[in-house]
């Protein structure tokens, strides 16, 4: 109703990412039909570029490749 994310308060890269292009298909899937959802693609690029740069900076740091969460990664770079 509000536009805001109901399971966090900022919502996560993964999450900004996904912007459907279509809000009926997302309705249709909503109510349990299985068929794709259109994206924004510029959108889906710019989370991954974001992704791909906060990657390279931990490896930079040293921190292996894998799950890691967003606060815990600017600390890890800002330290």
């Amino acid at each position: 109703e509000d536009q805001a994310c109901v399971a966090h308060v900022g919502r996560p890269l993964p999450c900004r990412a996904v912007l459907s292009a279509d809000a009926a298909a997302c309705h249709r899937w909503l109510l349990g039909e299985q068929s794709a959802i259109p994206v924004v693609a510029v959108q889906r690029r710019v989370f991954g570029l974001a992704q791909a740069g906060l990657a390279q900076a931990l490896a930079a740091r040293g921190v292996p490749p894998g799950p890691v969460s967003l606060t815990e990664a600017l600390s890890m770079i800002l330290a």
